[in-house]
């Protein structure tokens, strides 16, 4: 297996990158835990809803009066692969065994139960940038809903696991992220934020619209 110069160059700095937050560290700097992609994923959704009032009961009229309430977050959704390999991938990306992969997976997982720990409300932020499908300064998200599926091929090596369990050769992530800000209005004061938790970005900048 080898990665492609595109992939290489995806996977540098200018990739997408996804933080969870370290329960066992809530620093502001340091407090963060790094999702590792063996490939570079790819952004299968990005969508925002909104919810309208609608009065119908009008005489002579063709169309609703429509009052807009209220609109949902941005709504994105990835996918990722992690690859069995033992031997370092031509052209970059380490060896993927399977404790790294599970490493991965855990951390992902683990979302939904880290809020049971200290900082509860802290482990529930996710701090993400997708190349050019957002901002190029960090936002805060949540996890809607995570699916993992595994191949039908199994890969069983001595030195994994200690060598007693079977792993699968393929592992494919889908996860849905929303927008999760302060709710903080442009140019009012932090406490007219309507989500007064600190570690949240103000608000939606312009870039992440």
């Amino acid at each position: 297996m080898m990665l492609i110069e595109n992939d290489k160059k995806l996977l540098h700095k200018d990739s997408a990158y996804v933080y969870f937050a370290d329960p066992t560290n809530t620093d502001n700097i340091t407090g963060y835990i790094m999702l590792m992609f063996q490939y570079p994923p790819k952004v299968t959704g990005d969508s925002r809803k909104a919810t309208w009032k609608e009065e119908t009961n009008i005489p002579g009229t063709t169309e609703p009066i429509v009052l807009f309430a209220s609109s949902g977050p941005r709504e994105i959704s990835i996918a990722f692969s992690y690859i069995y390999n033992k031997e370092p991938v031509t052209g970059g990306g380490g060896v993927w065994d399977a404790v790294k992969i599970q490493e991965q997976l855990r951390l992902c997982r683990g979302y939904f139960q880290r809020v049971t720990a200290l900082a509860r409300q802290r482990n529930l932020a996710i701090w993400a940038k997708f190349w050019g499908i957002g901002g190029q300064n960090w936002m805060t998200f949540r996890m809607l809903n995570l699916d993992i599926k595994y191949s039908e091929t199994l890969i069983r090596e001595k030195d994994d696991l200690n060598g007693k369990n079977a792993f699968p050769f393929r592992t494919d992530v889908t996860m849905t992220l929303a927008t999760w800000t302060q709710n903080l209005a442009e140019g009012a004061p932090p406490d007219r934020a309507n989500q007064r938790l600190p570690f949240l970005e103000s608000r939606l900048t312009p870039e992440w619209y």
